[in-house]
């Protein structure tokens, strides 16, 4: 009984330190050797265009392309400190209107984490990826993509469509996509690339710093400003008609569509896109 009750302390001490540090990949590495798991594999093959979303309660996502293959590949590793909690978790296939996947938790106590990794035809269509709690790397995707997380970083590289990415708690990096639909954290920095817009497009931190890449030929209204911080422009890149320590407004190429650049609390620095 002595021995039941220490192992259920070590349980709740490590869930606190694990929810303190959460975001530390050091930390995470070391919790995860006391954590249970096993891993659920499956096989699909769809015809082209099929538009693919994930949608995961807590865990990493790790998406990339299956090089010379027309097989998607699906990895799910269910993590918990609890072996009973593993059964909690269902991973549920909806292939109706599109291929949806989905990580379902049963209503109790002992949670658990799932961890993805998507191996995806190059012909497929990754539309939509969400995760209430942690970090999201998608790699090498066709078609405009959404990403949502409530904690984590987003890293979305060489994307063949537009990009749409919130996170509430973490850093955005986005580099080599087709264009820019929104970006927003409310706490961490930005890092991306501007090639393209379609609509008004707001770039957005409450606290963190702005790294924006904008393409030399760009239609469009820019507005940039911080609360505390600095704002700085190459000074070829826009036709600047008002600027000061914190704040710039000017134009490219004289289209009518915004392009909105906000911290609450960060710097934010605008230079051209290397194509």
């Amino acid at each position: 009984m002595l021995r039941a009750g220490r192992k259920i302390a070590l349980v709740f001490t490590l869930i606190l330190v694990a929810t303190i540090f959460s975001g530390c990949g050091v930390f995470e590495d070391v919790l995860r050797a006391f954590q249970v798991s096993e891993t659920w594999t499956a096989e699909y093959t769809l015809e082209a265009g099929t538009p693919i979303t994930l949608s995961n309660r807590g865990g990493t996502v790790d998406i990339r392309p299956a090089y010379n293959s027309n097989v998607l590949s699906l990895e799910a590793t269910k993590r918990s400190w609890l072996r009973s909690a593993l059964g909690n978790v269902e991973i549920v296939i909806d292939q109706e209107d599109e291929f949806t996947v989905i990580t379902q938790h049963a209503e109790s106590f002992a949670s658990a984490s799932v961890d993805w990794v998507l191996r995806v035809p190059t012909e497929l269509h990754v539309r939509e990826v969400t995760n209430a709690n942690g970090y999201i790397e998608v790699v090498g995707s066709v078609g405009d993509l959404s990403v949502q997380t409530s904690n984590g970083n987003i890293v979305l590289v060489h994307v063949e469509g537009y990009i749409d990415a919130t996170t509430s708690n973490g850093n955005v990096t986005v580099s080599h996509c087709t264009g820019i639909d929104g970006i927003r954290t409310s706490n961490g920095s930005i890092d991306v690339d501007i090639p393209s817009t379609r609509r008004d497009v707001s770039i957005r931190t409450s606290n963190g710093s702005i790294r924006a890449r904008i393409a030399r030929d760009l239609d469009v209204r820019v507005s940039a400003e911080t609360s505390n911080g600095s704002v700085s422009s190459s000074d070829d890149l826009i036709s600047i008609e008002n600027s000061s320590r914190t704040s710039l407004t000017g134009n490219m190429g004289g289209g009518d569509l915004g392009l909105n650049i906000r911290s609450s609390n960060g710097s934010i620095s605008l230079s051209p896109m290397r194509r």
